[in-house]
């Protein structure tokens, strides 16, 4: 078994390469289908997140029991646009309209990296309360 391994590993990782275009500079690796590419980062959820160029879109929904409806339920982020709060775990990201203007932030908490490259967690929005978050990368 042990000298099968490799011959394993070598469809897996073409699979990889072969679903995702890694940029110019190789600073972040842009995705072009859902292909799990971030379940590889299950233990370090930002490495993942912060390895994409592509944004997220994340819905944002009320905990039971906690602060009302979010003001905007869905939010783009923009792995670009956030800075880690600690190692593996919390973003803190601005958030810009149409004109790419800041109009707020989003401190994102990742629990779980979900398949189909996406994840779910909490966002505490503008400082105004914590909500319930499912981000889903948005393709080309």
């Amino acid at each position: 078994m042990k000298n099968k391994l490799p011959f394993l590993l070598i469809p897996l990782l073409l699979l990889v390469f072969a679903s995702c275009d890694s940029g110019g500079d190789n600073q972040c690796t842009e995705l072009i289908s859902n292909n799990n590419y971030l379940l590889v980062f299950q233990g370090c959820p930002n490495d993942g997140i912060k390895s994409v160029c592509n944004s997220f879109e994340c819905e944002l929904t009320s905990q039971i029991g906690g602060a009302p409806a979010p003001p905007d339920a869905l939010i783009i982020v923009d792995p670009a646009d956030c800075s880690r709060l600690d190692r593996c775990f919390n973003l803190e990201c601005d958030l810009r309209n149409e004109m790419g203007e800041i109009t707020g932030e989003v401190i994102l908490t990742t629990f779980e990296i979900l398949f189909g490259n996406a994840f779910e967690g909490t966002a505490v929005l503008n400082g105004s309360g914590q909500f319930d978050s499912t981000c889903n990368v948005i393709l080309p």
